[in-house]
């Protein structure tokens, strides 16, 4: 049998004695080539997505935090502080009756820390009065010279051994009384375990 070019039907068109195909007899209704099309996009989405995601699987916890803040491995702020300094104790927080971990700050302890353990970056109103009160907190990466590091980690034994992060940050507190605001800017330390 030879095949002639004028035999061949063209795309568009059916031949006056061609069959229905048999392929997708048994489906309810017929498929079309545009619901194919989006089926098709639609695992290229999820695919696309999952591959961004990649990237950010696996992250040491310890290493950064959630923003990208750099923190210390060693216990001591060399660059800033060459002779050394002295631990100050925490003035808020969980680890008051703790040993004397972190330096610097008017403000340190557990309450300036996020979930994730390092200094706050939120806003939220006072405990004792938020009706005048408002407490805006961000971290900073300026107080431990070059490179620019957030945080250290101090280790204490006088209790058992125990590591700690000290994240530094600002916290600035903002008093409302109409017609009157004003606000205060302190360093704060967060003070977080660090399970190693």
């Amino acid at each position: 049998m030879t095949l002639e070019l004028d035999s061949i039907p063209e795309a568009g068109e059916a031949r006056p004695d061609a069959a229905p195909t048999t392929v997708l007899s048994e489906l309810n209704r017929p498929r079309h080539r545009r619901g194919f099309l989006r089926a098709i996009g639609y695992a290229g989405l999820a695919l696309g997505a999952s591959a961004l995601a990649l990237p950010f699987l696996g992250r040491a916890a310890y290493a950064e935090s959630h923003g990208g803040l750099q923190g210390h491995d060693g216990n001591n702020c060399k660059p800033a502080y060459p002779s050394g300094y002295s631990e100050a104790k925490d003035t808020h927080g969980a680890y008051k009756s703790e040993p004397a971990a972190c330096f610097g700050g008017a403000r340190r302890g557990s309450s300036w820390c996020s979930g994730a353990g390092w200094h706050r970056s939120d806003v939220a109103l006072d405990a004792v009065n938020p009706a005048l009160y408002t407490w805006i907190m961000w971290p900073v990466s300026i107080y431990c010279g070059s490179p620019v590091k957030n945080a250290w980690r101090w280790t204490t034994t006088s209790t058992g051994t125990k590591v700690w992060r000290c994240s530094d940050g600002h916290s600035m507190i903002v008093y409302t009384f109409a017609p009157f605001i004003t606000y205060a800017i302190w360093l704060s330390i967060c003070r977080a375990r660090v399970f190693t």
